[in-house]
Parts: structure tokens; C-alpha cells; sequence
């Protein structure tokens, strides 16, 4: 699986394919968009994933429901983040690429996950 729309270039200007990481484990389960751009800026304003988040109030009260559990506000390494399960794509493909798109045009350092691998990030992060 890749987490490249048709018609969009890849995450963070990554090769198209799932990375190594991921695909030794297994399918991606879900990416992470991490609050540090490609060149190792902290991402500002410092609220930025929970206004990303929010952009999902802007669904109409279906749309929210159906999407609002694939989309989350998580910490890695003490820097904010946005988890997206890659069940999204199949529930609401615009949406998934509008998160992907965000990563990419802001430069954000973004990590797929298998599902071990989320598994063990999150038990590392005492959550």
C-alpha cells in the first residue's frame, strides 16, 4: 500500500512506495504527520495539529461521525502529532488525501506504522 494518491505526489516528498520500516512488519496501518518540518523545525503555530484536527467540524454531522475515529491527536517523542488510520481511504479518499496534502505542502516529517509497530510506538509513549 502506498499512501500516495493518484493524484498527488508522495508524503513529504518520499518515495511512493511504503518504506522499508513498514513494509517488514506488514500494510501500513496508519501514518503519523509529526510536528517537524523535513529540516528539523518545530512546526508552528504550536497549536497546529489540533486546528488540523478540527478541520473535521467543518463535515457535515454524517461525514463527521463516519471520519472522526480515523484521525487523532497523539505525541511522538514529546512532539505534537496527527495519527491517520489508513482506513480513512476507504472511508472518505478526499479527506485522507486533504491530511496527506497538508503533510506534503507543509513539508512535515510524516512515518507510516504497521500495525506492531504503532502497537510499540504508543507503549513507548505511555499510551
Amino acid at each position: 500500500m502506498s499512501l500516495q494518491s493518484p493524484t498527488d505526489s508522495a508524503v513529504s516528498g518520499a518515495d511512493p512506495t511504503p518504506s522499508a520500516e513498514a513494509g517488514a512488519g506488514g500494510a501500513p496501518v496508519c501514518f503519523v504527520i509529526e510536528g517537524e518540518t523535513e529540516d528539523g523545525k518545530r512546526f508552528r503555530p504550536s497549536d497546529w495539529n489540533e486546528r488540523l484536527h478540527g478541520t473535521l467540524r467543518a463535515l457535515d454531522e454524517d461525514e463527521y461521525q463516519a471520519c472522526h475515529d480515523f484521525v487523532h491527536l497523539t505525541t511522538m517523542g514529546g512532539r505534537k502529532c496527527v495519527q491517520v488510520d489508513c482506513k480513512l481511504r476507504e472511508q472518505d479518499e478526499r479527506l485522507f488525501n486533504f491530511f496527506l496534502r497538508f503533510a506534503r505542502d507543509n513539508k512535515l516529517r510524516t512515518r507510516e506504522f504497521t500495525a506492531e509497530q504503532w502497537e510499540k510506538a504508543r507503549s513507548n509513549e505511555g499510551g
